[in-house]
């Protein structure tokens, strides 16, 4: 008699609770569904980051592998060395790029990108594998009108800070497409029983992704919020906020980039999908290539932030008793030093 016979034969003479339990115990028996669980293994892919503008050099453009599980965190990635990389303009110039790190290509410092210039990039990998990129001409970029910045004691996530807002004035009857970048200063003290040492730090937000098309406010202003910068007990911050022309096809993509970005977090979001740039490999333009080779007009603009303005700071900010450049991005606090920052007012 197999097992599901004697159950039943059970059941014709069990009542109540017991009924219940070897009932239960019977359909566990009859849900046996084998699980067989397939995993895709995922080949390395080239990750291109490159970016000239038309101010002075010199420009850099990454090269790495994509690997698994990396969190999207910038640096985790094996770099693509032994690469021949060349950008080239529509005139028939080319400037062929130099390897000062492992996958990190340099132009030369002497070379500058033109507004109304056309550029490509090309790779040649090491492995014999060839990669282009479409043309991408640099348009022009409106300067900026204006940076201001709002107190929020609770933010979006969940700090106190500063949220900063830059003002342009959007060109009439033109098609636009703008990004923001940005970067902070702020002065710190380490002290001991025997001296003071003062250094200067400079922060960077490289998840934050700021885009937008003038397609519903063409030739009005643009208030838009660049940057959150936490509110600490230094007393003063110098924010610099970098805005860029981007060309539709540009725009199209960092705009994929932040969709997704934002959405991703929760098992009904739409899953992460590959993000289609604008480099091929010639011998086979199915095959991906990660990234974008991006040609703008850049506009520096920056703000003098007072934080002590009789907001009580959420938290101090201490540091470790060493030289200024064994801190990260950290450097000293000297008028003279070529690193000193565009509007840093000190006190």
């Amino acid at each position: 008699m197999s097992i599901r016979e004697m159950i039943w034969q059970i059941l014709k003479v069990s009542s109540g609770k017991a009924f219940l339990l070897v009932l239960g115990i019977f359909f566990l028996l009859s849900c046996e569904v084998p699980i067989s669980v397939e995993y895709e293994v995922i080949e390395p892919q080239v990750v291109v980051d490159g970016l000239i503008t038309n101010e002075p050099g010199p420009y850099e453009v990454k090269l790495s592998y994509s690997s698994a599980y990396s969190g999207g965190t910038e640096g985790n990635n094996p770099p693509v060395s032994g690469a021949l990389v060349i950008i080239r303009d529509d005139t028939g110039w080319e400037e062929v790029l130099y390897e000062g790190r492992p996958g990190i290509y340099k132009t030369d410092p002497g070379f500058t990108g033109e507004i109304g210039r056309v550029y490509t990039l090309s790779i040649n990998t090491a492995e014999g594998k060839t990669i282009e990129s479409l043309p991408e001409e640099m348009l022009p970029v409106p300067a900026i009108d204006s940076i201001y910045y709002i107190f929020n004691p609770i933010s979006e996530i969940q700090k106190q800070g500063h949220e900063v807002y830059v003002v342009v004035d959007d060109p009439v009857d033109e098609k636009n497409y703008y990004r923001w970048k940005w970067d902070g200063f702020y002065r710190f003290d380490m002290v001991n029983d025997f001296e003071t040492r003062v250094c200067f730090k400079q922060e960077f937000d490289i998840n934050r992704i700021s885009v937008i098309s003038d397609r519903d406010f063409n030739g009005n202003k643009i208030y838009m919020p660049v940057s959150f910068v936490e509110h600490f007990s230094n007393d003063y911050y110098l924010i610099h906020i970098h805005q860029y022309s981007l060309t539709e096809n540009a725009y199209k993509f960092w705009n994929a980039l932040y969709d997704q970005s934002a959405n991703v977090g929760s098992i009904f979001d739409p899953q992460p999908a590959r993000i289609k740039g604008n480099l091929f490999y010639t011998d086979d333009t199915e095959a991906p290539v990660h990234g974008f080779f991006g040609a703008s007009a850049h506009q520096l603009g920056y703000q003098f932030m007072n934080f002590n303005a009789g907001i009580r700071p959420q938290y101090p900010r201490s540091y470790a008793f060493k030289q200024c450049d064994q801190h990260l991005n950290s450097f000293v606090y000297d008028i003279n030093d070529p690193r000193w920052p565009v509007g840093w007012e000190g006190w």
